[in-house]
């Protein structure tokens, strides 16, 4: 038997106020965004103020897109990577990634990374072995996952 959207939206608000602390008054405007209605699947990725902090939610299927993303828009970022790393998800060396970086040219590596097409493996391997919580959550680097809409949640502080 189908949820109504009105079961739904509850059982999201229950969840939200769980995760974030939020008072039923910032629900009304958290619920329309996260939740998919007959115009729209809900946002893809949204910050929205809740329990005093920001949190940002992404959806399960454009958290890697957007990871990858974010990764691109930043080759300082990127170069700033462990050398083994580096290594395992590019054509470079250990030892040339550690000289271009006691060189101080992280933002040089980052862009090899980003014109040699490494950052889809990288980003791959960074959330397999960090999770999304360290990149996403900047306040406390944890991973939330919301059990009613198919959403990572991370407190941004």
């Amino acid at each position: 038997m189908e949820k109504t959207y009105m079961t739904r939206a509850i059982a999201l608000g229950r969840d939200l106020m769980q995760i974030t602390g939020c008072t039923p008054c910032e629900l009304r405007e958290a619920v329309p965004m996260l939740m998919p209605d007959y115009m729209s699947d809900g946002l893809d990725d949204v910050t929205i103020h809740l329990g005093g902090n920001d949190w940002r939610f992404i959806k399960e299927m454009a958290i890697d897109t957007i990871l990858e993303g974010e990764l691109m828009a930043d080759p300082y970022f990127l170069g700033c990577f462990n050398a083994w790393f580096i290594a395992d998800h590019s054509d470079l060396s250990v030892t040339i990634i550690k000289a271009l970086q006691e060189g101080e040219k992280f933002e040089e590596l980052g862009q090899h990374l980003i014109d040699t097409d490494c950052v889809e493996s990288m980003a791959h391997g960074y959330a397999c072995a960090d999770g999304y919580g360290h990149h996403f959550a900047s306040y406390d680097g944890e991973t939330h996952v919301l059990s009613t809409e198919s959403y990572y949640a991370f407190n941004c502080g």
